[in-house]
């Protein structure tokens, strides 16, 4: 790959991640970039799913695109718009692309690689004025 060369990955193995694309942040040879779920990854509250993205070559941004079925969702009391990725204790905003027979599609792009936790917003409680 030569430096600037777009890499799209199609993803099985981590639920609700559908494809990665990124773009070479150096020419490689045989570059190579694993995702996997690892559930070792610390977060107090709902989730969808947690995984790790690495490789040893560089590469530039990652633009994650995610298909979750709002059923399971809503099972785990997360609404379509209280979905969110964790990349660290970064948060990062998911842009709504469609609905489409039950799916939420959804797009976010991240500086890095490392461990992400597609998970619920943590809700402010607010304090009630007796």
């Amino acid at each position: 790959m030569n430096k600037g060369d777009p890499l799209h990955l199609s993803v099985r193995d981590v639920p609700g991640l559908e494809k990665v694309f990124t773009n070479a942040a150096e020419t490689m040879q045989g570059g190579q970039i694993t995702v996997n779920v690892d559930e070792s990854i610390p977060f107090d509250r709902s989730y969808v799913n947690k995984f790790k993205v690495s490789s040893e070559n560089k590469f530039g941004p990652l633009q994650f695109t995610f298909k979750v079925k709002e059923q399971d969702l809503l099972g785990k009391g997360i609404s379509r718009y209280d979905l969110r990725l964790y990349h660290g204790v970064k948060e990062y905003s998911l842009q709504l692309l469609r609905v489409d027979h039950g799916y939420l599609y959804y797009i976010v792009t991240v500086p890095d690689m490392g461990n992400f936790v597609l998970g619920r917003v943590e809700v402010e409680e607010k304090a009630v004025v007796v």
